[in-house]
């Protein structure tokens, strides 16, 4: 089965999400270390995804980094 969706539809939210989710649950904030290894395969994705990551999870204690290599 192939699936499409438009760009800007918010696909990249449906994986984001549930990670800021749980780790909000636990109360997780930048001091407790590494909550969450988002691994995608391209570098653009990687990008967009840090990018999205950073405007969405702003209200939060929480940090994020891109490693790209």
């Amino acid at each position: 089965m192939v699936c499409c969706a438009r760009t800007g539809s918010g696909k990249t939210l449906c994986y984001l999400i549930p990670v800021v989710e749980a780790l909000y649950k636990k109360r997780w904030s930048m001091m407790d270390g590494l909550g969450a290894l988002i691994l995608v395969p391209t570098r653009e994705l990687g990008m967009q995804a840090f990018e999205v990551l950073r405007s969405f999870a702003a209200a939060h204690d929480l940090s994020a980094a891109l490693v790209i290599g």
